[in-house]
């Protein structure tokens, strides 16, 4: 979960930057330009492959870091701002993408969704009501991130890149925050005060979890 938080932050900061420095680069990317941009989408890969078994892992691995190399190679060589430019829609995409799968699987049947997870770790058990409301939060950070996912390369396809770095920034940490206050507000409205868990007993619980994905099957009638 430290990994996960680590990625998540850096992923978090570079998009902030990036979009207010993009236009004062220079227009020759250098090979740390280069490495910069795809790492976020190269941590996702790595840390989404631990999970898997040793063969797949290994192909995986190798795959990505061949991937990566490759990229950073011909980014250097290309002698344009082609490659670096994909490179930073790859890394939105993917990071979109992981964040969307490592939600959207805890709601397959058998599994506790993860933001039930996290009301279970601070009240040990809810009810059938915060289970219920819980679950379909879980799902609507799912499709949060797997809309920015499906968006963000028509924008770039049909957009100037200053345009879709806009977007990227406004999908990243403003989003982000929109999309908690919304919850909360909602959350207080359809759940009993006693029932609630607030914002540092959520960051708290959630600092102690395994990556999303990781909870242990349980019976769907469970609590």
């Amino acid at each position: 979960m430290i990994a996960l938080a680590l990625v998540l932050a850096g992923c978090a900061l570079y998009s902030l930057i990036r979009g207010p420095l993009a236009p004062h680069r220079d227009a020759m990317p250098g090979i740390a330009s280069m490495l910069v941009a795809i790492a976020p989408p190269v941590a996702f890969m790595l840390i989404a492959a631990c999970r898997l078994s040793a063969r797949w892992r290994a192909l995986i691995v190798t795959g990505v870091v061949a991937a990566a190399a490759s990229a950073v190679w011909i980014g250097h060589t290309d002698h344009s701002l082609r490659m670096i430019r994909f490179a930073y829609l790859v890394d939105h995409v993917v990071a979109n993408l992981m964040l969307a799968h490592w939600f959207g699987r805890t709601l397959r049947p058998g599994i506790v969704p993860f933001c039930t997870q996290v009301a279970r770790r601070v009240h040990r058990t809810v009810s059938d009501r915060v289970a219920r409301y819980t679950r379909k939060v879980t799902l609507a950070w799912a499709c949060v991130f797997a809309l920015v996912a499906a968006t963000s390369p028509l924008v770039y396809a049909a957009e100037a890149f200053e345009t879709w770095l806009h977007f990227v920034w406004w999908s990243a940490a403003p989003l982000t925050i929109g999309v908690f206050i919304v919850e909360y507000a909602v959350r207080c409205i359809v759940i009993p005060a006693h029932e609630r868990t607030t914002a540092v007993d959520m960051i708290r619980a959630i600092a102690t979890m395994p990556m999303p994905g990781s909870s242990t099957r349980s019976r769907a009638n469970a609590r």
